[in-house]
């Protein structure tokens, strides 16, 4: 419980680790390109508002006369307003949008030109070229404008003007796309929250069933062991009480046996752990594969006919090369195997072992060699659905044997050994019933 509970809280930190950095880098990313966006919005606002100002100065300059429809047009059009002065007097096109406000937005506008530029419209020096400053000044409401005022000297008259081109359009462009970005950023985000929810749980999926495995394996090896001891101990408390030596010396061979129970299981355990934590010891030189088949043979020849089993061995005709293996551990493979054929097989059964190899070239100096070994017997077939299945630790199947010599654990070790090889192991049946267990060593040969 405490495990998982370390594991949600994992999950929890992660994800929001994980959306914390990747957020943060959006959020970055997202301000550099609003500046670079509102930086492209003032600069074509301070564009358009540059054309308009030139637009009029030439109109200025050519035209004699200057219609309201001229001046409503170019204040309509281009979202501005425009004041002019005829020899230092405010024109009529003026007051059709004058305001007590907007006359002291421009009452400012040109004490500002006067005090900081000296610039005079409603006394202006005549010049041969028109003259004309822009500038930024805010109203009372903090709306912003840009501003030029200047004056352009004709045959008999000098005409000012002073043009209010208002920010607000542009402020609200860049508010809408503040906040149209704010919006996507959080959309974003939560969907970076529940990318990485999803994310972490497959990631610390394979981490959370490694340790439901460790609690199964650990549940499952306590109750192996528990067996054996429980035996050690009764036996040694009847051994205890017994009346004859004969009573006593069966309870000691109990013990005896159990005790090499325990220490097969203990040793089992110990191969397990070691290839769990990579350090599992090999000793890869080259050996004959041949041979090892053989050695199996021999040493399981007699079992075999103790329980009137037909036991056969198939070689290749050809001469094999050499293997690199680790020699002690593959012959513990084929004793897993073979064992586990003489204790499914029925007495009056047959198993067979056999060899083949097989070399197919990859390039044009290499070359793969495959040596598959198969251990084949006419006993318990095994259902499809738990083919799988039997490779994984103390696991075994619903129609296995009850020999208490069996901890489950035997096919999973000849998996590991295969794994640290290299190679690949699995399980066929046998026509007629039964099963036949293959592995394969496959090697990497170069040719000078």
């Amino acid at each position: 419980m405490k495990d998982q509970t370390i594991i949600k809280k994992l999950h929890v930190q992660l994800s929001f680790f994980l959306t914390s950095v990747t957020g943060t880098i959006l959020i970055i990313l997202t301000l550099f390109c609003l500046f670079i966006s509102e930086s492209g919005i003032r600069k074509n606002t301070l564009y358009s508002f540059r054309n308009e100002r030139d637009a009029i100065i030439t109109h200025l300059q050519t035209q004699t006369s200057f219609s309201l429809q001229w001046i409503n047009q170019v204040q309509e059009n281009n979202r501005l307003y425009l004041y002019l002065y005829d020899n230092g007097m405010p024109i009529l096109g003026a007051r059709l949008y004058s305001t007590q406000k907007k006359d002291a937005l421009v009452s400012d506008v040109l004490a500002y030109a006067k005090s900081k530029h000296h610039l005079d419209i409603t006394k202006p020096a005549y010049s041969v070229l028109p003259i004309y400053y822009d500038f930024t000044i805010t109203d009372t409401d903090d709306t912003s404008y840009f501003v030029s005022a200047g004056v352009v000297s004709k045959e008999k008259n000098t005409l000012g003007y002073v043009m209010l081109y208002p920010l607000s359009r542009q402020s609200r462009q860049i508010v809408t796309q503040r906040i149209l970005f704010a919006g996507v950023d959080a959309v974003a985000v939560c969907l970076l929250f529940l990318f990485s929810r999803i994310f972490i749980q497959k990631m610390l999926r394979p981490l959370e069933e490694n340790r439901k495995n460790q609690i199964h394996f650990t549940a499952s090896a306590s109750h192996e062991l528990r067996a054996p001891l429980a035996v050690i101990l009764s036996s040694a408390e009847a051994m205890r009480k017994a009346d004859t030596q004969r009573e006593q010396l069966h309870f000691l061979q109990m013990i005896q046996s159990e005790g090499v129970r325990m220490q097969r299981l203990i040793a089992d355990l110990l191969l397990l752990t070691h290839s769990d934590s990579g350090t599992l010891p090999m000793h890869v030189a080259d050996c004959q594969p041949d041979l090892l088949l053989i050695d199996a043979y021999e040493k399981y020849e007699l079992a075999a006919a103790d329980k009137q089993i037909a036991f056969s061995i198939q070689l290749p005709k050809e001469d094999l090369p050499v293997c690199r293996a680790d020699a002690e551990r593959i012959l513990q493979l084929l004793s897993i195997l073979l064992d586990n054929a003489l204790s499914y097989t029925p007495n009056g059964g047959a198993i067979w072992l056999s060899l083949d190899f097989s070399v197919q070239t990859v390039k044009k100096f290499t070359a793969v060699h495959r040596f598959e070994f198969r251990v084949t017997d006419n006993g318990v077939s095994i259902p499809n659905s738990q083919k799988e299945l039997i490779f994984e630790r103390f696991y075994r199947a619903q129609n296995s044997h009850t020999d208490k010599q069996h901890f489950g654990l035997g096919l999973c070790i000849a998996k590991e050994i295969v794994n640290a090889h290299h190679g690949k192991i699995w399980v066929e049946d046998t026509p007629g019933g039964g099963v036949c267990f293959c592995f394969q060593l496959i090697q990497n040969q170069t040719s000078n």
